[in-house]
């Protein structure tokens, strides 16, 4: 996950600016809980004090396409920068959590979890949600789809949140939504057609179909937040 990040970002894509506390520290503390040693890397961060972060896990054995570990590692968002060290280890711990031991036992997997974890800024987000290259139902790849709500992206990733779908038709380049009422649109043409083409852009760098995060801040500027393989 830091690593598609990282390198979306060295490509001129708009991810938000972040850190990676790479696995070298969880070898560090694993199993243990050494704030010391976080506020010897947290000198090096700058983190400032009227800024919200997002901290997110980024584990060696995650987004695989046969076992992505989705909604298995913690995620924290909108924490201030007094508490980032704590949500650090936090995700660490998470590590050991019987949910993840099921999940490994589930799928047969006999892997050793190294885990990095992903410090943010936290986008102002209007409206996010996420876009998926494919139709992941019928696995029809003529089809983008677009799930969107108002505020964070993690109700629309959950299923917590009400969201808008909206459908692009690659061969016919028609867009389809459900919601009819021009009113109660959450997206807007420009909006949409700009996700899109972010889709097919990180697509092409990627060489694989992605599931994209994405939201769109205040002021109308488009984020990318994650991306997998499909």
């Amino acid at each position: 996950k830091a690593n598609n990040l990282s390198l979306l970002k060295s490509k001129g894509f708009n991810v938000p600016h972040g850190w990676v506390i790479t696995t070298n520290f969880f070898a560090k503390v694993s199993g243990k809980e050494h704030l010391g040693i976080w506020q010897e890397i947290e000198k090096s961060l700058h983190l400032e004090k009227n800024k919200r972060y997002a901290v997110r896990s980024s584990a060696s054995v995650e987004d695989h396409l046969d076992h992505s570990f989705a909604g298995q590692f913690d995620t924290f968002l909108n924490i201030k920068r007094e508490f980032v060290g704590e949500k650090v280890l936090a995700v660490i711990k998470n590590t050991y959590s019987k949910q993840v031991a099921t999940y490994i036992k589930a799928k047969g997997l006999n892997k050793s979890i190294k885990m990095a974890v992903i410090i943010q800024e936290m986008v102002d987000a209007d409206k996010a949600g996420v876009v998926f290259g494919k139709d992941l139902q019928t696995s029809d790849d003529d089809k983008v789809i677009l799930d969107v709500a108002r505020g964070l992206g993690e109700g629309v990733v959950d299923g917590t949140a009400k969201t808008q779908r909206i459908t692009y038709l690659k061969n016919k380049n028609q867009i389809i939504n459900d919601q009819n009422d021009p009113e109660k649109l959450i997206l807007d043409k420009i909006e949409i057609t700009s996700l899109i083409g972010m889709a097919f852009s990180v697509e092409k760098m990627m060489g694989k179909t992605q599931d994209i995060e994405w939201a769109i801040d205040k002021q109308g500027t488009i984020w990318l937040v994650q991306s997998r393989d499909l």
